[in-house]
């Protein structure tokens, strides 16, 4: 694009200038090999460019939609691959910055999503803002070939999205695999849930032998109570998971509910 630009317009190209000079190092031999662009994303990660389209207010770049087609555009002149699975990246969160706000239940539908896949996740940082954005980032893992890595990305960011834009009711949990060291030598499964000091919001803290799509299974007792979840810290320890919750909602002020919550979350982690 050839036309006067704003200085902030050309801070946000010098950043992906730099990006895209060092991603047509590697281009090609990436192209000739098959291998994924891990040095590509570390790069964008560094620099920072995730956050080009969250608002301001959340410590983003605020970025409308002119200056975030030509960044994309900039980097594409480097590695179009990578600049095409940014902008998915940038699709979804523009989305949600225009309307203001995630589902409720936006924790829910990626977990299910990645349980419907056929994806384990093996570790998540959640955090939703007052204003009800959500910043969550999760590894995962699939047991799919991965010299198709390019394909695989782009269905799930393709795919992910369409199952946020498009929320229908939530999928029921697949049948989980065990390993066998857990049937071996099984973790019992722990479940506390603590108020703060006002009793306004709440801290969830599970413990169980892991196995595909509990997670899943944890956040639709969340979803179903209608439980607000403000962070979690996911974490895969060996064949053992230590999650924590920051959590609210109405039924967490019911002494009656709160029994039902972690008896339905305990079946849960037994299932």
């Amino acid at each position: 694009m050839f036309y006067p630009r704003t200085e902030r317009q050309n801070r946000f190209l010098e950043v992906a200038g730099r990006l895209a000079d060092d991603f047509a190092l590697r281009a090609g031999e990436q192209d000739r090999t098959g291998s994924f662009p891990y040095d590509n994303f570390a790069a964008i990660r560094s620099a920072g460019l995730p956050a080009l389209v969250v608002p301001k207010k959340y410590g983003g770049w605020d970025a409308d939609l002119l200056e975030t087609l030509m960044t994309m555009e900039r980097l594409a002149v480097g590695d179009g691959s990578t600049a095409l699975s940014l902008t998915m990246h940038m699709q979804t969160l523009g989305s949600a910055a225009e309307e203001g706000a995630w589902p409720p239940d936006l924790f829910a539908r990626i977990c299910g999503y990645f349980d419907q896949a056929g994806f384990s996740i093996l570790d998540a940082k959640i955090h939703t803002t007052h204003n009800g954005f959500a910043l969550d980032t999760f590894q995962v893992v699939t047991a799919m070939l991965p010299e198709h890595y390019q394909e695989l990305v782009n269905m799930v960011e393709s795919e992910l999205a369409h199952t946020l834009e498009h929320p229908g009711p939530l999928p029921p949990p697949g049948r989980g695999r065990v390993s066998r060291r857990v049937k071996s030598f099984p973790f019992a499964p722990r479940v506390d849930l603590q108020p703060d000091e006002k009793a306004q919001r709440w801290l969830l803290s599970i413990s169980a032998s892991d196995r595909t799509g509990l997670l899943y299974s944890v956040a639709r007792v969340l979803a179903r109570h209608h439980i607000n979840l403000q962070l979690a810290k996911i974490t895969t320890l060996g064949e053992r998971v230590e999650d924590t919750f920051l959590i609210d909602g109405p039924e967490l002020q019911q002494n009656r509910r709160q029994i039902e919550i972690e008896t339905e979350l305990l079946e849960a982690l037994t299932a």
